[in-house]
């Protein structure tokens, strides 16, 4: 059985592969054939395919709107968890245990706290983590938006 070689990929090519995929999933859908067709198109022609374009958009809008809503009220759900998991920790800690030693009652002292503590820093760090994203997110929208609809215009040449 001959065996054939490779070359190893390095961490650049992964990177470009990974940046082709995410071209290929945020490219914007296919301009309307509107814009593309010759001739002109009467009125009523061209207020259908307008309602059709309205209609695609409106659905695509309302789409994103529930992804959104999904996505925080998955957010809220991390943060009760984490809350509840801190103070079942914080319990679990200030129970005082008759039936061991008191070293041994110490070291599960401690570790419930250092539970308590782990979980409050998730709740801490996942807020700054995500009040950062939710900015990012924001920002990238809008500049993506904003390039979209400069695209083929004469400002987008500065862009």
């Amino acid at each position: 059985m001959q065996q054939e070689a490779y070359e190893q990929q390095t961490d650049r090519d992964l990177r470009e592969r990974r940046l082709l995929q995410k071209r290929k999933k945020t490219k914007t859908a296919p301009i309307s054939w509107i814009w593309a067709a010759g001739g002109q198109a009467d009125g009523v022609e061209l207020h259908d395919s307008m309602r059709v374009e309205w209609a695609k958009a409106r659905a695509r809008k309302e789409r994103w709107n529930e992804e959104v809503e999904l996505l925080r009220e998955e957010m809220k759900r991390v943060m009760r968890s984490l809350k509840w998991e801190a103070s079942e920790w914080q319990k679990r800690a200030d129970e005082v245990r008759s039936d061991v030693d008191g070293t041994t009652a110490a070291g599960i002292r401690a570790y419930a706290l250092r539970n308590v503590y782990l979980h409050t820093e998730f709740i801490v760090r996942f807020r700054e983590e995500w009040d950062k994203t939710m900015g990012a997110a924001v920002r990238h929208w809008a500049a993506e938006e904003e390039g979209e609809i400069l695209e083929g215009t004469f400002m987008a040449e500065g862009m």
